[in-house]
């Protein structure tokens, strides 16, 4: 699963979501038509749908999980800012 404001990531994620192939369409029964073009390596990246729900169910705890994330980030810079030689990335803002 991908999100994403950027339409330039969004139109290439669609690209390669289904092979690379730029066609001139699918027919009703998603057969692909006669001539295409393969552009790019890509893959068929379909979500069954067990997987959908479980990523609905993350998603909706996302918020969650991110600032438990910090909570960590937090433990591991007070815990390590007086180690010589060791140094945590810098959080972005």
């Amino acid at each position: 699963m991908l999100t994403t404001k950027d339409p330039e990531l969004a139109s290439r994620a669609r690209l390669l979501r289904n092979h690379a192939i730029v066609s001139e369409g699918w027919d009703k029964f998603g057969n692909l038509g006669y001539v295409y073009d393969v552009v790019d390596i890509g893959l068929k990246y379909d979500l069954n749908e067990l997987n959908a729900a479980f990523a609905i169910g993350q998603l909706e705890k996302n918020e969650q999980f991110i600032e438990r994330r910090l909570e960590i980030a937090d433990i591991y810079n007070r815990e390590l800012a007086s180690c010589p030689h060791v140094s945590t990335p810098i959080k972005k803002t």
